[in-house]
């Protein structure tokens, strides 16, 4: 876990210390997201007395906005910093009796800092980059569910939260699908690992898998 958080804290500084513009004009991009999480894990912590269980398997649904400050060198590379915000609706089954499972909503809104660094060497189809990521706020909440009798029921909502607590990092593919002299429209596709730690030893890992667009001013 150290490494990782190392390697994270290496590509948000590279891409804070690349920000002074080496080409002599940074520019902006903003992009918006979506994909699938999966193989996902959460660790119950203090609910693992209620569900039965110490964890539960999770997956679901991302979409997310993200922008950037850029630099770097022409056909060389090009390295971003700046922020995103995300909102990941995950299921997960809840073992009421033993025996039989309702599924069950988990929801993550979550807000932070974002930097990447990519390849954009002219022989190149496609540019190949690195993305890490932490969060300043992570907010979960968790559906749980109350059975009265044998029909009646009741969904009880709990949030956990917590600040720099939750990260992810990973690579990706972009493709500019139109150049211009003011602007840029790329398309992307990437894999992230992603670990969420949160109040009560609850605990959220995954992987992602994301495509999106981007436009470059």
């Amino acid at each position: 876990m150290k490494q990782m958080r190392n390697a994270i804290a290496a590509i948000l500084t590279i891409s804070f210390m690349l920000f002074v513009p080496i080409s002599g004009s940074a520019f902006i991009d903003i992009g918006l997201y979506m994909g699938r999480s999966v193989n996902g894990n959460m660790e119950l912590g203090e609910l693992k007395t209620e569900l039965g269980k110490d964890s539960t398997d999770v997956d679901g649904w991302e979409y997310g906005i993200s922008a950037h400050l850029n630099t770097g060198v022409p056909l060389l590379f090009t390295a971003g910093i700046g922020l995103f915000y995300q909102i990941t609706s995950l299921t997960y089954d809840y073992r009421y009796d033993g025996i039989n499972s309702k599924e069950l909503d988990t929801t993550k809104n979550t807000y932070g800092f974002d930097g990447y660094f990519q390849i954009d060497l002219p022989f190149l189809p496609i540019y190949p980059y690195v993305r890490a990521g932490t969060a300043i706020k992570d907010e979960t909440k968790i559906d749980t569910v109350e059975y009265i009798g044998t029909t009646q029921e009741t969904i009880n909502e709990k949030i956990k939260e917590k600040y720099f607590q939750s990260y992810y990092y990973g690579f990706g593919l972009s493709y500019t699908l139109y150049d211009a002299v003011v602007m840029d429209l790329q398309l992307f596709a990437e894999y992230l690992i992603t670990k969420s730690k949160q109040e009560s030893d609850i605990e959220i890992e995954g992987q992602s898998v994301r495509a999106g667009v981007k436009l470059a001013l």
